[in-house]
Parts: C-alpha cells; sequence; structure tokens
C-alpha cells in the first residue's frame, strides 16, 4: 500500500513540477518523464524522491538558496521537475542513466548546493529526514553561491543561465577578464579563456570539463581545432553529429555512453558500466573484452568496420580523459552568472 502511495505521489509531483517548468509538455519532455518515473517506481525509488522533493521544498519555503545542480543529479528530468536541481537535462543533452544505476548495491546520491550560512540548518533538516536505505543526500563542501557578491542577485540566477546570451559578459568572458568568478578566476583559466575565446554555454561547458587536473592537456587539441574549424570525423552520421559540438573530441562521459548505445547496441543502462570500462578495473583486459563485444555489435548493426575501428581508437584515447557532462553544464552556467554579474555591476 505505501509502495502504490508513493509512486502515485512521485507521478503527480514530477508532472505538477513539469508544467512550472515547460510552457508545452512535448511528447519528447512526457516521454522521458515516463520512463524515467517508471523506472523509478519498478526501482522501489519513488519514496526516496518525494522525500527528497519534500526536502527542496522546504529548503526553498524558509528563503534559503540552492545552486543550479551538483555531480551527475542534473541529468534526471524528475531532479529538475521537482526543484532538486535546476538545470534542464533536455536543453544540454544529459542522460538519466548516468545519475541512475541499477545495479544491486548502487547507492543514490544527490548534491545539494547551498549558501555557506545555512550548512548547518539544511544540515538539521537532512538529518531529520527520514531516508531510504541506500540512498545518500549531502552538502557540497564549497558552495558555488558564496561567488555572488550579493544575496538578492541570486533569484536572478535560474532566469539569466536559461538564457546565456549577453553578448557584454562573452566579451568579457573571451577576454579572460574573469577574475574572482567561479571556476574562471585563476591565471591559468583566464589564459585559455582569451585563448579559445568560447562563444555559448556549450563551448564554456567543454572548457570546464578541460580545466581539471588530467584533462588539461586536451586544451591545446580544442583550441586548434575550434581556430581551424576542423572537426574530427569517423563518418558515422549519428556519431559525427553528436562530436560536432566538441569539435570532434570525446570530452564526456556521456558522449562515450550514448556511442555504446548508437552503435554497439547497448541498453540504456548498460551504457553506464561500457563507460566505467575506460576507468576502472584492470583496464587493460577489461576494454580488450570491452572492444570485442563493442566491434561484434557494430558489425550486427552494419557499421563498416574501419569506421568503427576508428572510432574505438578515439574512445580508447580519450575516454580516460571525459568528465561527467552534467556537472559541467551547472558549472559553467554558475561561471557565466558570475561573470553577468560581474558585467553589470562590476562587482
Amino acid at each position: 500500500m505505501e509502495t502504490k502511495y508513493f509512486n502515485q505521489t512521485l507521478r503527480k509531483l514530477v508532472y505538477a513540477g513539469a508544467a512550472r517548468r515547460y510552457k508545452d509538455l512535448t511528447p519528447s519532455i512526457v516521454s522521458r518523464i515516463e520512463t524515467e518515473v517508471y523506472t523509478l517506481c519498478e526501482q522501489g525509488r519513488a519514496k526516496t524522491f518525494v522525500l527528497w522533493a519534500n526536502l527542496a521544498d522546504e529548503i526553498w519555503d524558509s528563503g534559503m538558496m540552492m545552486g543550479l545542480g551538483f555531480g551527475a543529479a542534473p541529468g534526471s528530468l524528475v531532479n529538475y521537475c521537482l526543484n532538486i536541481t535546476h538545470v534542464d537535462p533536455l536543453s544540454y543533452n544529459l542522460l538519466f542513466e548516468r545519475f541512475f544505476d541499477p545495479a544491486p548495491g548502487k547507492t543514490l546520491e544527490v548534491i545539494l548546493d547551498v549558501e555557506n550560512d545555512y550548512v548547518e540548518t539544511v544540515t538539521k533538516l537532512i538529518a531529520d529526514m527520514r531516508q531510504e536505505e541506500g540512498s545518500s543526500i549531502k552538502l557540497c563542501e564549497s558552495s558555488s553561491l558564496a561567488c555572488i557578491p550579493h544575496r538578492a542577485l541570486i533569484n536572478d540566477l535560474y532566469c539569466i543561465t536559461a538564457q546565456p546570451t549577453d553578448v557584454k559578459t562573452w566579451e568579457m568572458i573571451q577576454a579572460g577578464d574573469t577574475e574572482e568568478c567561479y571556476l574562471m578566476g585563476s591565471r591559468f583559466a583566464r589564459e585559455h579563456l582569451a585563448a579559445i575565446k568560447p562563444f555559448g554555454i556549450f563551448e564554456l561547458t567543454a572548457l570546464e570539463a578541460m580545466l581539471r587536473p588530467g584533462n588539461m592537456e586536451l586544451l591545446p587539441q580544442y583550441r586548434e581545432a575550434k581556430q581551424q574549424n576542423r572537426v574530427w570525423k569517423c563518418g558515422i552520421g549519428a556519431v559525427d553529429k553528436l562530436l560536432a559540438e566538441t569539435y570532434g573530441l570525446i570530452l564526456y562521459q556521456e558522449q562515450l555512453m550514448t556511442i555504446a548505445a548508437l552503435v554497439g547496441n547497448y541498453t540504456q543502462f548498460g551504457t553506464l558500466p561500457f563507460m566505467r570500462t575506460f576507468f576502472y578495473g584492470p583496464r587493460d583486459s577489461a576494454l580488450a573484452a570491452c572492444r570485442e563485444e563493442f566491434m561484434a555489435s557494430a558489425r550486427d548493426n552494419g557499421y563498416d568496420e574501419e569506421k568503427v575501428q576508428a572510432l574505438w581508437e578515439r574512445m580508447e584515447r580519450f575516454g580516460p580523459c571525459t568528465f561527467n557532462k552534467s556537472h559541467a553544464v551547472c558549472s559553467a552556467l554558475t561561471s557565466y552568472y558570475c561573470a553577468y554579474v560581474k558585467a553589470h555591476t562590476g562587482d
């Protein structure tokens, strides 16, 4: 009886949130909602998300602010509709399966980004909340909201980042005039902003993914590809379209997962173990087995073997450096907002 109640409640809350988030509930939005809600209910997770939604509502109703999102959680449309995260995953091609792993024993995790002054209060709210076993909700160690000089401006974050097209802001970012801006204030970051001159949130997201230890070696390759407008292609149309956003470089874990589904015919939740093969375990033996399976599936799907081989070599080269796109998008939008504030207030 309890399970049925929480399943029904989750569905109602998600559709109510979707009606607030979107002007029209298009078939693609409804399809994504149904996929996520069905999966969560089938996996016995509905109660967890209802509790998380109640916590998010309590935070907002108390006058506290939350950042856009952290980690893989922004990949879930359910999280977006429940006000747990604040970036539309459909607008940025983020994946629910990067966030939700149905494998037994896997912990479901959401990291909340709240103002530093309210960490103690929210910590108590979390402690008071009855959490579902196997789930975890925690606070990030350093709030992204700390970079915003005036608290009242935080309210504008959610509307400004929805349309990150302000010319004055992008001119400042391209000049590297981003001291004290979130993740863009270091000399190293400012030099690369000035060299690459990103325009548009997708290019800034790519930089956020590369300005990380272990990923910085990709910056010269990205800059050269952008400056020469040279996009690597493998000749497989769907893959080339996917990688065009990053000039043919594979920067995101979600790109690996999507390639696995498109070419290797992996199931929705089979793409996550595929992606992890590039990071964990006895890498050589695991990758060899993964390659054999991927190549065989690609042949069965009718793809040219030489093209698939070139694609695999690309994945093997870039795979260990790929970054979580959900997190990178939120970081890029927060960085943009900080730059927007600086461009228009001087703070």
